[in-house]
């Protein structure tokens, strides 16, 4: 077969299969004497490491030299030869825009009114880039408002695009149409402000069209873009409730910490309700929040108050935990928010975090403290709480805070530590009772716990039950006598011990003697 028009295997072919059998790496080859030119050697040489790519073709120097002044040379010709292919393109449009000019614009192409709102938005998201050469925030909204046009807009040609169908377009926007009802919310009007920032960049992508060259058309000569009135609400939507000083006053006065705080960023920072909610302890840094608008993305810094700052209070340094609770907190749901969270012992009354405990307790946000028996996590015997905070509590549990002891309800079976439904059912109704309960649970008052410096350890709020029967006091007197009297008896028999140690030891000294 090798001598065939179109062989399958020739003599270099061969060479190189047997050199890939033997499982070489790279193999030295001459060109065959059928290469006429530096083109025709590049081709051959690209050909062969196609087939063969695991094994590397060697030529000698001047020869792959030549090599790859072909590849450069081909390359070289077709970047030339887009070029040129490109220039004749925008020369062509130049001459049909100019002819379109001259009349009229009557001349009618393909290239369409979406086609150009299209490469409008590819221009946008090209040009409205950060460093990194990802599209802006900014740039994406724009596109959205580009794919909005399109949605809205007839297509048609470029030709047919003129002062009638732009006007028609622009009072579309102007007059604010209604949007596609969805299953939550019927469909009302576009917003004002989204009409008004779309004619705008419905008259930017005019100006941008009338100048792009690979599209011929220009702007109409009769075209007026002045300022558009875009119909407004005829009743207020959002009326805003403002407030005089001696009200802010007031309602400072009678807050919770964790309203004054609400209160402050909103004074502050201009922050709403989502971006509070939002609001994460690794974005305030000194007298600063940074971060991301919850909404828009756009990053912010917002100095604070020396008194905004204090109502955060800060975690001492290797103390994480109360940094994690605020976050927690912090993300729970204005209304029905709960969490609970797994804590070691240390967290309720370690005395670095007692200005931070004392906020939290301000704010009337813990609801339980469920304190745990040892050894039921594995790789930790200590003994862990759990913390339950509400952000809106039921009005009958304000000002309060239950305190559960359930670290005797433990069981431990073949050296695992675990908790039996019969415990687990005790534990649940006490945190829904929310009642006393001798030796187990105590409900006790935001008063009480300021009492005891916001300190939230268990023993303080729950007293264990007494363990065993109570003796008279006869009976106590006798078992004291009776103790007194074994432990004479048991020191003299450890003193007749030590002497029988003490003569056996001398028996075996004599005899090594």
């Amino acid at each position: 077969m090798a001598d065939t028009a179109t062989p399958v295997w020739d003599d270099t072919t061969l060479k190189t299969g047997t050199a890939v059998g033997k499982g070489l790496f790279f193999l030295d080859l001459d060109p065959p004497d059928d290469i006429k030119d530096d083109d025709d050697l590049a081709t051959w040489i690209a050909d062969l490491r196609d087939y063969f790519p695991q094994i590397q073709i060697r030529l000698k120097p001047e020869v792959a030299a030549a090599a790859k002044a072909g590849v450069k040379e081909r390359l070289e010709l077709a970047k030339k030869e887009a070029e040129e292919e490109q220039a004749r393109h925008r020369k062509t449009m130049r001459e049909l825009r100019d002819y379109a000019e001259t009349h009229q614009g009557k001349i009618r192409t393909h290239e369409t009114l979406h086609d150009a709102l299209d490469a409008y938005r590819q221009w946008i998201e090209r040009t409205f880039v950060d460093v990194e050469g990802r599209t802006t925030q900014t740039g994406k909204k724009q596109g959205e408002r580009a794919v909005r046009i399109k949605k809205y807009a007839k297509d048609m040609p470029l030709s047919e695009f003129e002062t009638p169908q732009i006007e028609s377009i622009i009072e579309f926007w102007r007059t604010r149409p209604r949007k596609p009802p969805t299953k939550k919310k019927p469909g009302g009007p576009y917003a004002f402000t989204l009409c008004k920032h779309t004619i705008r960049l419905f008259k930017h992508f005019l100006r941008w069209l009338h100048k792009e060259p690979t599209f011929p058309w220009k702007k109409p000569g009769d075209l007026d873009l002045g300022p558009i009135l875009v119909v407004r609400d005829t009743e207020i939507k959002y009326k805003v409730e403002t407030y005089s000083k001696e009200e802010v006053r007031i309602l400072w006065q009678h807050a919770s910490h964790f309203e004054r705080r609400l209160l402050l960023l909103t004074l502050n920072c201009g922050f709403s309700i989502s971006e509070i909610g939002s609001l994460d302890w690794q974005e305030v840094e000194g007298q600063y929040i940074k971060g991301l608008r919850p909404k828009t993305k756009v990053y912010g810094e917002f100095k604070m108050w020396d008194i905004t700052r204090e109502t955060f209070g800060t975690p001492p340094r290797g103390r994480a935990d109360y940094a994690f609770l605020q976050h927690i907190v912090a993300s729970l749901k204005p209304k029905t928010g709960r969490c609970s969270i797994l804590f070691p012992h240390g967290v309720l009354f370690r005395d670095e975090e007692q200005a931070m405990r004392e906020k939290l307790i301000e704010a009337d946000k813990v609801e339980c403290v469920l304190g745990l028996g040892p050894n039921l996590f594995y790789g930790s015997p200590m003994e862990a709480c759990i913390l339950i905070c509400r952000a809106n509590k039921p009005k009958e549990r304000r000002g309060k805070v239950l305190f559960i002891n359930a670290v005797n309800e433990v069981t431990r079976e073949r050296s695992q530590s675990f908790l039996k439904p019969d415990q687990l059912d005790r534990i649940l109704q006490a945190y829904r009772g929310f009642a006393d309960v001798d030796g187990f649970c105590r409900v006790a008052t935001l008063d009480e716990i300021r009492a005891n410096r916001a300190n939230l350890n268990i023993p303080l709020y729950v007293r264990q039950a007494s363990v065993g029967r109570e003796f008279p006091a006869d009976d106590l007197r006798k078992t004291i006598a009776e103790w007194r009297a074994s432990s004479q008896q048991i020191r003299l028999s450890f003193d007749g011990l030590v002497a029988i140690l003490e003569g056996k030891v001398a028996t075996e000294d004599r005899d090594t003697q």
